[in-house]
């Protein structure tokens, strides 16, 4: 093995850093240049000029090794096992060769995240952890789960949602998709354990009728049956099989606002009818659009308007205030793509050497498959029909009807999330009242509930909500009252039956702000 190197290069000197990895017996023996610069030149690019690189070698990468355990190390050509490290810092962290200014490097903001290159000529780059900011592309909100490296002996800590490039042989899209979701939810919960590509070979292993290697990529099935196995509740949509009222959006979107990591399985048929499939990982989105726009230039008299007039309130759902997706795609450069629902690979931030599929057809998310605990008996299309009864049956939305703004929008918005994330908001929420901030903050609630926000279109643009409904997620097929926890109105607070009533029956709740811990920006 040639000399350790750890050694920072300035930013945007990719000469240098192309002169150092030139310089090691790893890059002689791993790369071409004509490779090199296809993939590694390219990719350095991607990042705001003003980001510095710190280069370790050898690094030990636990998926590059997994692979090479079980595919590279057994061909004839000799495939190093060794990777290089590449770290990103906002700031020069380096004293000398080999000497890091700690409390530097260990300042908030400070350490940005790595990627690895690896020593295939095929997509050299593989793992990567990289927080959004040091990446030209525009902002969004999305999951992120916080992480942490050690370089000579020092922690360093940053945030990000894992991404992993395939490398066409061992393992392709749907591999990385779930190695992605499960290096999130393994980092972020003590109930999971994050995976690699050979333990999804493992557990697929009788699952097939053809050898597993060089990898042809998963079906829908076969991602769902890898999510079961390791844990967690997995729910399949189809697009052909929404319910009637809904469509992928209206779904997608919720998991969304959820926090919920949701892989989706893109498709289109070429000139010669033959269909392509890529699977991908939707992680988040950019900022709403004006609900305010959206019911002015709305016609409610259109047929496809007046489906969401649900017990004459006229509702608009937040899928159709959804702007762009936020996809983790393992064929592109960036970690981190965006793309709308309708054109789910024209992306905004791209390579132009990248994968484009483009044939002039279009793709499509034909399925979704969502990653639930286990705990969760109620989906989001259960949710949405108790929120449509609790509007078009109950008393409770009577102060919507008829006393304010009989004729003015509602923008419904629906999410999944934690009793302790959510008491942890209100605890921090100034807006909400304290006797009703108190109640909510004592109430017994299971791990997860859906939670329904209304708001009229000029709160909800300046991320304020009116009505707060919380739906137990542990109910499957319940009947409002069974289903309801607590429902904070404008004019009364709605306690599940059975609970002591603790307020005045009629009353003026103030405003208070939009739950939005699910996504972190």
């Amino acid at each position: 093995m040639d000399k350790p190197i750890l050694i920072d290069v300035l930013p945007g000197n990719i000469s240098e850093l192309i002169s150092i990895l030139e310089g090691t017996e790893w890059y002689e023996k791993s790369f071409h240049r004509e490779a090199y610069n296809k993939y590694i030149k390219e990719y350095i690019e991607i990042f705001c000029t003003d980001t510095y690189f710190v280069l370790e070698y050898p690094y030990i990468d636990k998926v590059y090794r997994d692979s090479y355990y079980n595919y590279y190390g057994k061909k004839v050509n000799s495939y190093n096992r060794e990777c290089i490290r590449v770290l990103l810092f906002a700031e020069e962290v380096m004293e000398d060769e080999f000497i890091i200014d700690v409390d530097k490097a260990q300042s908030k903001d400070m350490f940005r995240g790595f990627f690895v290159i690896r020593p295939t000529i095929s997509q050299p780059i593989g793992r990567s952890m990289i927080h959004p900011s040091v990446l030209r592309m525009p902002e969004f909100v999305s999951c992120k789960v916080d992480f942490s490296v050690s370089l000579l002996g020092i922690e360093l800590k940053s945030a990000c949602f894992p991404h992993n490039r395939q490398n066409f042989e061992y393992y392709r899209c749907a591999e990385s998709a779930l190695w992605s979701i499960m290096e999130y939810f393994g980092s972020k919960y003590s109930e999971y354990k994050p995976i690699l590509p050979s333990t999804i070979h493992s557990i697929l292993r009788h699952q097939g009728f053809e050898r597993q290697q060089p990898s042809e990529g998963l079906t829908y099935e076969n991602i769902s049956f890898v999510l079961k196995k390791v844990g967690l509740g997995s729910k399949v949509y189809d697009t052909k099989a929404v319910p009637s009222g809904l469509n992928m959006k209206n779904i997608l979107a919720d998991y969304v606002e959820s926090g919920v990591p949701v892989i989706c399985d893109v498709m289109c048929s070429d000139d010669d009818d033959k269909h392509m499939s890529h699977g991908v990982v939707v992680i988040g989105r950019t900022e709403m659009k004006s609900a305010t726009d959206f019911d002015k230039n709305a016609d409610w008299k259109e047929n496809e308007r007046k489906k969401d007039i649900v017990g004459g309130v006229k509702i608009i759902d937040h899928s159709y205030l959804l702007d762009k997706l936020v996809l983790v795609d393992d064929e592109e450069h960036y970690p981190y793509s965006i793309s709308s629902f309708e054109s789910p690979f024209n992306y905004e931030n791209s390579v132009e050497s990248d994968s484009k599929r483009a044939n002039g057809n279009p793709w499509e998310i034909h399925y979704a498959i969502v990653p639930l605990y286990v705990k969760v008996y109620m989906d989001n299309v259960m949710a949405r029909k108790v929120l449509d009864v609790v509007i078009g049956q109950s008393e409770l939305f009577s102060y919507y009807r008829t006393l304010i703004r009989p004729k003015e929008a509602l923008v419904r918005r629906i999410c999944l999330t934690s009793s302790r994330s959510f008491k942890k908001n209100l605890l921090e929420n100034s807006s909400l009242e304290e006797d009703v901030k108190g109640y909510l903050l004592g109430l017994a609630m299971p791990k997860l509930f859906w939670l329904g926000e209304f708001s009229s279109v000029r709160d909800f643009d300046q991320k304020l909500v009116e009505t707060l409904v919380l739906l137990d997620a542990t109910e499957a097929h319940a009947t409002t009252p069974e289903t309801v926890i607590a429902a904070v109105f404008p004019n009364k607070l709605y306690l599940a039956p059975g609970t002591p009533q603790r307020f005045e029956e009629n009353r003026d709740f103030q405003l208070f702000n939009r739950y939005e811990s699910n996504l972190r920006p």
